[in-house]
C-alpha cells in the first residue's frame, strides 16, 4: 500500500507539473500574439504620423508655391482669422486644422 501511495503521489504531482506547464505556454503563446499585435498597432500609428507629417508638408508647399507667408505660429485662430475677406487688407489665408495662418 505504502508503494502504491507514493506512486500516486508522483503521479499526481506530474499531473499538477503537466497542468502548470500547459497553462504557462497558453500564457506565454498570449503574451507573444499581444506583443505582435501591438508592434503591429505602433506601426499603424507611426505610419499614419508619417501621412500626416506628408500633408502638412504638401500644404506647406502649397502655401510657398501661392506666396503666402507665415503670420502666426500659433495652433490657436486669433479673432482676425474670423473676420470676412472684405474685412481683412491684405486676405489671409488660414490652414485648417490651425497650424499656422498666413499673408498673401
Amino acid at each position: 500500500m505504502k508503494v502504491s501511495n507514493e506512486i500516486r503521489s508522483i503521479e499526481e504531482e506530474m499531473l499538477a507539473a503537466l497542468s502548470d506547464q500547459t497553462t504557462a505556454e497558453k500564457s506565454s503563446s498570449k503574451t507573444a500574439k499581444d506583443i505582435s499585435e501591438t508592434r503591429k498597432k505602433v506601426r499603424e500609428e507611426e505610419l499614419q504620423g508619417i501621412e500626416i507629417e506628408n500633408e502638412l508638408a504638401k500644404l506647406q508647399v502649397d502655401i510657398l508655391n501661392t506666396g503666402g507667408r507665415p503670420v502666426v505660429g500659433t495652433s490657436e485662430i486669433p479673432d482676425f482669422a474670423l473676420a470676412s475677406e472684405e474685412e481683412l487688407d491684405p486676405p489671409l489665408f488660414v490652414c485648417y486644422p490651425a497650424v499656422h495662418l498666413f499673408h498673401a
